[in-house]
């Protein structure tokens, strides 16, 4: 009886630790009664959705990773696009100019940069924010 409580304690232990288990409840926030899973929270927040999606034709129906982001802890979540991006900070115009330079359309925006280990939209805001910062002085 041991060996086999021994045995599901360590089970439980490497199923986490190979994130076979649900994300912890921090990880995870609820707006307007879905549920979005945490991706980052530097200078502000990504979330992703696994959704059903229906092609534009119509036809047929797929599971797909869906973006989104949101400014604050407890603003609301929006779409992640290149347009919504800017409207949450219209006064940022580096960003702006930053992200038509570096961004073909919006499914670049959750790109990964393994060396800097962090979202290329996310270096770019920080990059540009310290440029607003100083604008501002």
């Amino acid at each position: 009886m041991k060996t086999y409580r021994f045995l599901m304690i360590a089970l439980v232990v490497a199923m986490a630790t190979l994130s076979f288990l649900p994300a912890p409840a921090q990880n995870n926030r609820t707006y307007h009664k879905e549920k979005f899973q945490v991706v980052d929270t530097t200078a502000f927040y990504l979330y992703t959705q696994n959704k059903n999606v229906v092609p534009p034709g119509g036809k047929g129906m797929y599971r797909a990773d869906l973006y989104f982001f949101s400014t604050t802890s407890d603003s609301p979540i929006l779409p992640l696009t290149i347009e919504n991006l800017k409207s949450a900070y219209p006064a940022h115009i580096a960003f702006h100019y930053a992200l038509d330079a570096y961004f073909n359309s919006d499914k670049q925006l959750m790109a990964y940069d393994a060396y800097a280990k962090m979202y290329k939209l996310k270096y770019l805001f920080l990059q540009t924010l310290v440029s607003y910062n100083n604008s501002n002085d």
